[in-house]
């Protein structure tokens, strides 16, 4: 007979020697590559993988902040709602309606969404973003993250979304100032 606590303590052991000799590994290479760029300094250090290991103003994760598009319903990346349950979206929270009248609304925040660069949800939001434009950027770090144009945006009231802020245009010249100009030339 096969003694079950056995296998599994012996498989709990394995597991331990595995991640150990993994993370040694790793410490290995990072000496390594620490001794090449020390002496060659033109050199790029790279993991044992084969990429290029990030700069060190890069190695922190940025927080990532959104505001819902009033056209577009982003659903919150790696949600699955359940049975009964409603969906969720970035940046939107749910009303409830009448079936008969359309159902439930999904009215914006005045809050922005919020997540870390690094993490599954910042990487898709980045990627739709980038891609279709799906959500506003919060502010320029988020823009620049995206790398997309920040676009000042505002809160309307009227239609219960984000819009981008009215631009104030410059004054359009008098009539007098312009026929001055053109005399003095």
């Amino acid at each position: 007979m096969i003694d079950l606590a056995r296998v599994q303590s012996g498989h709990r052991r394995f597991i331990q020697r595995h991640r150990q000799a993994v993370s040694l590994e790793l410490e290995i290479a990072k000496v390594q590559a620490l001794r090449q760029a020390q002496s060659n300094p033109g050199f790029t250090p790279r993991s044992p993988r084969g990429l290029a290991t990030a700069p060190k103003e890069t190695e922190f994760m940025a927080l990532l902040r959104f505001y819902a598009r009033a056209d577009l319903l982003v659903s919150l990346p790696g949600a699955r709602p359940l049975p009964g349950e409603s969906p969720r979206y970035v940046g939107r929270f749910r009303v409830a309606g009448e079936p008969n009248k359309g159902g439930a609304k999904y009215p914006a925040l005045r809050e922005a969404f919020e997540c870390d660069s690094d993490s599954d949800t910042g990487r898709r939001l980045v990627k739709l973003t980038r891609r279709d434009a799906s959500l506003w950027c919060a502010d320029a770090e988020t823009a620049r993250e995206c790398g997309v144009e920040f676009v000042r945006i505002e809160f309307s009231e009227a239609e219960g979304a984000w819009t981008p802020a009215a631009r104030v245009a410059a004054p359009a010249p008098s009539l007098a100032k312009v026929i001055e100009k053109k005399a003095a030339e």
